[in-house]
């Protein structure tokens, strides 16, 4: 698998059980294709009025348990910083100049 490209490698502040082993750390691969389509959704919307994305919590939550290869249970043990940094990491890697809609609706 050295074909798979890391999102983010995050250091938790407190550790996690999943799949009977503690982790200390949560490494993210970058999502794929695949994944949206298995999620049936992106990680994040935009208000009409803010062009600012604000992360879906739930799906977020679903992206770091397949992207980091834990199950959900895992993620719900996650402390809220660690959780807020991983869900900001899934949301950047899917934003990008063409998703602006202030810039789209200027064009």
């Amino acid at each position: 698998m050295s074909d798979v490209k890391l999102l983010t490698v995050q250091t938790l502040s407190t550790p996690i059980n999943a799949y009977g082993k503690e982790h200390t750390e949560l490494r993210l691969r970058e999502p794929t294709v695949a994944d949206v389509r298995a999620l049936k959704s992106l990680p994040y919307s935009f208000a009409s009025e803010d062009p600012v994305p604000r992360p879906l919590l739930d799906v977020c939550a679903r992206y770091i348990a397949r992207l980091g290869e834990v199950p959900e249970s895992a993620v719900d043990q996650l402390g809220m910083q660690d959780f807020h940094t991983l869900a900001w990491a899934v949301v950047s890697f899917f934003i990008s100049q063409g998703s602006d809609p202030a810039a789209q609706s200027q064009a």
